[in-house]
């Protein structure tokens, strides 16, 4: 006697023989294995015994059954043979003396879903494995064991992903597959192919709820049903949701059933411990590589302008001799960063660079941050203390935001650069420095001394050597080059798998004037970085809302903003239509319209 067994869906572990009687299989009361599926007909097929097998004949059904996932409408079923009807999986086994169990009376309304935690054995029993040939808990142990032997060979996160992907395809022979990394609660693809569209809301759902799910669906193909089965799981390591693995199948390949997916739970509760130790691993092989980089490292001044390039032409010089260097550029443009490349390229580069902000330090402590003091000089002071002119010896002395000393910090401050020498609080003796001197200002400072705020003397003593620096806003060659610079830069520390900059974006970030210049620019690369959802940055990542002239505290009304951006725009393309109307994503005559509107001239370009 044969017997055909559900190992799959609603009616899992029921049988029903099939002898001299035929079975019947359908949706109607009146068959002997009654399907809920709406893809099943009323009276769907039925089955029955000839000889050594199993004759499957369709009764006029809408869609065919599948038999080992062929699309069959007769066919004869031998042992160990697969029989699907919706989500409802059979198999044909030859089991005399098997005892008759009775299909439930309900049917289970959601896709099966099993926790990472609660994984059960399977439901096949010793006397089938034995009839059916098929071992598959033995099989799928040696697998499971192979891929942990593979993964504890993994050095790095893309190897690992790697064998991951061999052991999924090997074992379930998907038609597509997705690996997403889950990063503060948000589900990052780091792997995929096939080319069919993310099960996006069965990821998020894995891994907020740590459970495996099994999703069946019936697709409309040129005619056909096409059965396509989804298997989630979430890779869980200490309580937290680190990863999250998805194959799809379709009924021209195989079909999913439970034990495919506690398989699939087994391969994430292998991989997770994995993938913790290779990120370790690649993390302090990051750190290692950026210490060493950093001992060895020399400041870049990054730009393509005829500015930038004058600008590094200055520095170089300013390097090659021990002048007093005087730099001067608004708030933003990289003051400190010229200051460190001239000191990593001068004799003194082994020295260290102390950096003074006299604009952070209260007034009543920069004498004493700068000279230091002696042990008792004053109340607290329980240790001599070394000045930061000290701490300069041998090296460079960056004064930022000099500008702000006060008149009689720059007395005592010009005196001890001109002698070389100065006295601790409390100290009876001088001390002796070798310093260079590097000071930088967005103040005028002449104006600043014909006001009487400046020495003129500590003036001309700091401006040996002036270098000024552009705004941004005059070198907008150097806008995507810096972009494209702190997106590489921000990338490599957030560790988010980004592509790039789209045009959109980057045309808006070349039209903007940006009135803080690179460190605005930086922050709001930086920041665009952490707030992108796909895997480009986008316009919306990286646009700044303080009017489109930045900085401007009157609101402005949405048509002043769109004639401002407009403009710049034009102004950008050297005043061509067909390439602006590009940039902006409008048609050419739209855009002409909007000239006129707006009142913009193209002969101010």
């Amino acid at each position: 006697m044969f017997r055909l067994v559900a190992i799959g869906g609603a009616l899992k572990g029921a049988s029903w023989p099939v002898g001299d009687d035929a079975v019947t299989i359908g949706r109607s009361a009146g068959c002997d294995v009654k399907l809920s599926e709406p893809v099943v007909s009323r009276h769907h097929c039925i089955l029955v015994r000839r000889g050594d097998g199993i004759v499957l004949n369709d009764l006029g059904a809408l869609n065919p059954a599948l038999v080992n996932g062929v699309p069959c409408r007769n066919a004869t079923l031998g042992p160990g043979d697969e029989l699907a009807l919706g989500k409802d999986l059979f198999m044909v086994v030859h089991a005399p003396d098997a005892p008759v169990v009775h299909a439930p009376t309900e049917f289970a309304a959601e896709a099966p879903s099993v926790g990472v935690s609660e994984l059960v054995a399977s439901g096949t029993d010793d006397a089938e494995i034995s009839e059916t040939g098929r071992p598959r808990t033995v099989e799928d142990l040696a697998e499971i064991y192979d891929g942990a032997q593979q993964f504890g060979r993994a050095e790095t996160f893309a190897a690992l992903v790697e064998t991951l992907v061999e052991r999924t395809r090997a074992r379930f022979n998907p038609v597509a597959w997705w690996i997403a990394r889950v990063e503060a609660d948000e589900v990052v693809l780091v792997a995929e192919s096939g080319g069919r569209a993310q099960p996006r809301e069965a990821l998020e759902t894995a891994a907020r709820t740590r459970r495996a799910t099994l999703y069946p669906t019936v697709e409309r193909r040129g005619g056909e049903d096409v059965y396509i089965t989804t298997m989630v799981t979430p890779v869980v390591l200490g309580g937290m949701t680190v990863a999250v693995i998805a194959v799809q199948t379709d009924s021209s390949r195989t079909v999913y059933v439970d034990d495919d997916l506690r398989v699939l739970i087994l391969l994430g509760k292998s991989v997770a411990p994995f993938i913790h130790s290779v990120e370790t691993v690649e993390r302090l092989r990051r750190d290692n590589e950026r210490l060493r980089a950093h001992v060895g490292a020399r400041t870049n001044l990054v730009g393509v302008s005829r500015a930038m390039a004058r600008l590094r032409g200055q520095a170089a010089r300013a390097a090659e001799c021990e002048l007093p260097v005087l730099i001067l550029g608004e708030t933003g443009t990289g003051k400190e960063l010229v200051a460190r490349y001239i000191h990593e390229h001068s004799a003194r580069q082994d020295a260290p660079l102390i950096i003074v902000n006299c604009a952070a330090i209260p007034r009543e402590l920069f004498e004493g941050e700068l000279f230091g003091h002696e042990k008792g000089a004053f109340t607290g002071a329980h240790e001599t203390s070394e000045g930061l002119l000290q701490l300069a010896d041998g090296g460079s002395l960056f004064l930022d935001e000099v500008g702000e000393l006060c008149p009689e910090h720059q007395a005592r401050l010009l005196r001890a650069i001109e002698s070389g020498s100065f006295r601790r609080i409390g100290a009876e003796q001088e001390t002796r420095v070798d310093i260079r001197v590097i000071a930088a200002t967005n103040r005028d400072l002449l104006s600043a001394i014909r006001a009487g705020g400046f020495r003129r003397d500590l003036y001309h003593r700091l401006n040996a050597f002036e270098i000024a620096i552009a705004p941004l806003r005059e070198r907008p060659s150097d806008i995507p080059v810096l972009a494209e610079h702190f997106f590489e830069e921000g990338r490599e520390r957030a560790r988010r798998p980004l592509l790039g900059i789209s045009p959109a974006a980057m045309a808006y970030l070349k039209g903007r004037a940006w009135p803080g210049n690179v460190r605005e620019l930086r922050n709001v690369i930086l920041r665009a970085i952490a707030v992108a959802r796909g895997q480009y940055i986008e316009l919306d990542d990286v646009q700044v809302l303080d009017g489109a002239d930045g900085g401007l505290d009157a609101p402005q009304s949405l048509a002043e903003i769109e004639r401002v951006h407009i403009t710049r725009i034009l102004q950008h393309c050297g005043g061509n239509v067909r390439e602006a109307a590009s940039v902006l994503g409008i048609g050419r005559s739209t855009l002409y319209k909007k000239i006129q509107d707006f009142g913009i001239r193209l002969d101010a370009e």
